[in-house]
This record gives C-alpha cells, structure tokens and sequence, in this order.
C-alpha cells in the first residue's frame, strides 16, 4: 500500500492506495498536528509499503511527520518544487518559493488536460495556470474565504459575523450574510479566468471538493 499525505496549514488529508491496482482503499483528514497517532490519525503503518507526502505547513510539523515515518516505513519520499516535472516548466525565478501545493496542482491539472487552470481552496486560494506547452505562468495566492472573514471579524467591534451563515439573495438585512457575501464579491475579481481560457481554449472543467 501507498500512503499519500498532503499537509495543509489547517488540515492534513491522506489516502491509501493500492501499488498494484491504483485503487483507492481508504481516505480520510485530520487537524495538522506535530505528533501522529499511527492507526488513529492516519492508517495502520504495517500494511503502508511507501510514503509520499507535500506539505506546507511549519518545518517542524514536516520533520516531526517524516521521523515517525521512517521508524516504521522504508520508503519515505518528500515532495519539493523544482524547474521543471513531467513536461512542466516552473515559472518562478527561485522554483523552490512556489509551495509545493501549487506545483503539485499544476502537475496534476496539466496531466489531465494539458493547459489548464488549477485551483485549491483551503486557508488560501491558490490559482496557477499552464499553457498547453507545459509552461507554467506562474498565479495567485489570496486569502480563503475563512481567513476574510475571521480578519474582518477581528478588524472589526460592532458588526456581527457568523462563519456558518449562507446568504440566500444579493440583499441583506442582517450584517451576519452580507459579511460572507462581500468575501464572495472581494475573492471573485481577483481570478481572471476568461482571458486565460480563450488564450488556453480549455474545454473540460474537472471540479473537486474544496476543504
């Protein structure tokens, strides 16, 4: 078995795969922690032949993560951005400062589709676009629509704002929707998806869950 583990910020999402037929057994996410309860927060170590993890969080939540790891797993393998991976240019100047997050998404969209718009909704959103020659352009990074609206919450006495609440209409009467509904308005033009489609003629869409 393979033990994929992406470490967020916030949450750490793993899976596990089958080696022989790429089938996957199980799945499950957890709060990113330094400390892992093997057979609790991620599966029983003893039928994981490998490892392979991306992480963004803090260097010692990797390091804690990658020692427990290696005790118990011979084949332990850390994802890093680099220039270039199968047929895709890194457009930063430094490959390493673009999160690992981003470049695996880029990886992963430009094997589906060829060029291709690749975005993940966590903490941040993160978009990052690939021309169809594998060049990538390079993207965006912005806060999630939790972290605007808890820095509104925290810049802010008097009004109220309830992270659960969903506005139903454009109008609001209370500040609790209207709040959310303004994260929504502020993250929308920060994503100019139209010119890079029509430059790119994109013609599948694959959409996944966003955390």
């Amino acid at each position: 078995m393979i033990l994929d583990l992406d470490i967020g910020n916030t949450l750490s999402k793993w899976r596990l795969k089958d080696a022989e037929s790429s089938e996957i057994r199980s799945r499950g996410a957890v709060w990113t922690r330094e400390e892992w309860r093997p057979g609790a927060d991620i599966p029983d170590l003893d039928v994981v032949e490998a490892v392979r993890i991306s992480s963004v969080a803090r260097a010692a939540v990797l390091e804690e993560t990658v020692a427990l790891l290696r005790r118990r797993v011979r084949h332990v393998h850390v994802a890093h951005s680099t220039h270039e991976a199968l047929g895709v240019v890194n457009g930063y100047e430094e490959p390493g400062r673009l999160g690992v997050d981003r470049w695996m998404g880029a990886l992963a969209g430009y094997q589906l589709a060829g060029g291709c718009c690749a975005v993940d909704c966590g903490s941040a959103i993160t978009i990052d676009f690939v021309l169809p020659g594998g060049q990538h352009l390079g993207g965006f990074i912005i806060p999630g629509l939790r972290l605007m609206k808890e820095s509104l919450k925290l810049g802010t006495r008097n009004v109220a704002i309830d992270l659960k609440v969903r506005p139903m209409s454009c109008w609001s009467q209370d500040d609790a929707p209207l709040m959310r509904l303004i994260t929504v308005f502020i993250w929308l033009p920060s994503v100019p998806l139209t010119a890079f489609i029509a430059k790119c003629a994109i013609k599948r869409v694959w959409r996944c869950q966003c955390c």
